[in-house]
């Protein structure tokens, strides 16, 4: 069997992997003594494959870091799907970190007249109007698609100059 024997070696391997990315994981939120397990948990099943680590080819160090951040990557991107997803307008504007602490009704009546305004001088449809408003109080692309199901290039089209109903 090839590889890495992570009995022998595991001291090493933590001391790389934290070193790699043990800073990143702590400011990321996650437990740097879970992604060496993650990391030593994926080495093993690469020994197991068609492709163990072969020292002609490259370093441990090179190895093992790579493992780390590729898996530091993975565990980012599992949380990020893990993460509640607003499904609301009115969700996303509760928990819209972008408005500023003086945001309150008198903008709010401000952002509907503007979006108001919009609607009837482009013809918008219910979820751009929606759409529209959550992008006023601070919403990503990605947020804006998940609740409305309207793209940022489709408000860009929709609002361009010449794209009036009244033309």
């Amino acid at each position: 069997m090839g590889g890495v024997d992570l009995e022998l070696h595991y001291h090493e391997v933590r001391r790389i992997v934290l070193s790699v990315a043990g800073t990143r994981a702590t400011r990321a939120g996650i437990d740097p003594e879970d992604l060496v397990q993650y990391v030593a948990l994926c080495i093993h099943r690469a020994n197991l494959g068609p492709n163990p680590y072969d020292p002609e080819r490259g370093t441990l160090s090179v190895y093992v870091g790579m493992h780390a951040r590729c898996r530091l990557h993975e565990m980012l991107q599992i949380r990020w799907r893990q993460q509640e997803v607003p499904h609301s307008p009115e969700q996303i504007e509760a928990d819209a970190p972008a408005a500023p602490a003086w945001y309150g009704h008198a903008e709010t009546l401000y952002i509907e007249d503007v979006v108001c305004e919009l609607v009837d001088e482009h013809g918008l449809d219910d979820d751009e109007a929606d759409a529209l408003r959550l992008c006023a109080l601070g919403a990503g692309a990605r947020e804006v698609w998940r609740v409305t199901g309207v793209h940022m290039f489709q408000l860009r089209d929709a609002l361009r100059p010449g794209q009036c109903d009244d033309d």
